[in-house]
């Protein structure tokens, strides 16, 4: 998207409407990229520890069955 943008910019032969909408999608692509993705993780995280949270509370006597150290990878590695 990045470079669709420059080449749009630099290349005189682009300057069409065409071309001007298209690097303007880009942009706004590269801007909802950078800012959807990270808090697409925060969230995520978010929804990590609600559920470490609710375990013990909701089901104390199978918290130790649900929270398997390899569902905690998982989930670490999944929000990460």
């Amino acid at each position: 998207n990045l470079f669709i943008v420059i080449l749009s910019y630099l290349d005189s032969r682009l300057h069409t409407p065409m071309y001007f909408f298209l690097s303007n999608i880009s942009f706004l692509d590269l801007c909802y990229t950078t800012s959807s993705i990270p808090q697409l993780l925060v969230n995520l995280l978010l929804v990590v520890m609600s559920y470490d949270h609710y375990a013990p509370v909701c089901k104390p006597l199978h918290y130790a069955v649900l929270m398997h150290p390899r569902l905690c990878q998982s989930l670490a590695v999944a929000s990460s």
